[in-house]
C-alpha cells in the first residue's frame, strides 16, 4: 500500500488500519502574506526518512519569481544555494533558472508566475532525512504554472545547501509582492 494518502496516521485505504503510505503532518495556508513558512522541529523529525510537500494554489500578487529557503541548524540559509529550475511551456520554449552562491533556491524555471486571480503555481516537493547533521540537505520537485506571457509551464527544480545541521522548516515566498495558497507536509510511513 505504499504511495497511499493518509490523514491524521491512518492509510488513504478504507478499512485499512496501518500506518503506511504518506501521513499528513502539518498544513499552512497564506492568505496575501509576504512569506510562509512549512515545518519546523516538531515536524520535520526522524519519525518519517522522506517528506513531501504539497503547494496548490499558490497565487502571486504580482508576476515574479517563485523561491524558497531553508531552516538549518536554526537559522534561515540566506547565501550559497546551488539551485537550477528547468522546464518547458506550451509554446514549446524552454528556459532554466541556476546558480552555485544564491540567496534563495528556486522553484520557477525563467519565466515569471503570472499574477492572475485565476493562474496559480502547483507543486511537489520532496526532502530526505531532514535530521541529519553530517549530510548537505536537498529539496527537489515538479511543478506546474501559467507563466507571465501565458502559457502553460512545467517546471522541475533542485536545490542544495552546503550546511549540516537538521533541516527544521522551509519558507516559500515570491522575490516581490505577496503570496497565498495552501501548503501541505507529508510524512512518508518507514
Amino acid at each position: 500500500m505504499s504511495g497511499i494518502v493518509g490523514t491524521g496516521g491512518k492509510s488513504g485505504v478504507i478499512g485499512a488500519g496501518s500506518r503506511e503510505g504518506w501521513v499528513l503532518v502539518e498544513t499552512q495556508s497564506a492568505s496575501s502574506v509576504s512569506e510562509k513558512s512549512i515545518g519546523s522541529g516538531s515536524t520535520l523529525t526522524s519519525t518519517y526518512d522522506d517528506y513531501m510537500i504539497v503547494g496548490t494554489n499558490i497565487n502571486a500578487s504580482v508576476a515574479t519569481t517563485f523561491v524558497f529557503r531553508m531552516t538549518i541548524g536554526g537559522s534561515e540559509a540566506t547565501t550559497s544555494y546551488y539551485t537550477i529550475a528547468d522546464g518547458i511551456d506550451s509554446n514549446a520554449t524552454r528556459t532554466y533558472t541556476n546558480s552555485n552562491t544564491y540567496q534563495y533556491a528556486f522553484l520557477t524555471s525563467g519565466n515569471w508566475v503570472n499574477n492572475n486571480a485565476y493562474d496559480t503555481f502547483c507543486f511537489k516537493m520532496y526532502l530526505s532525512n531532514p535530521t541529519s547533521t553530517v549530510f548537505h540537505h536537498k529539496a527537489w520537485g515538479i511543478g506546474s504554472y501559467t507563466d507571465s506571457d501565458g502559457h502553460a509551464r512545467s517546471t522541475q527544480f533542485s536545490a542544495r545547501h552546503p550546511s549540516t545541521g537538521a533541516l527544521t522548516a522551509l519558507k516559500f515566498y515570491f522575490a516581490s509582492g505577496n503570496i497565498s495558497g495552501t501548503f501541505k507536509l507529508y510524512g512518508l510511513s518507514k
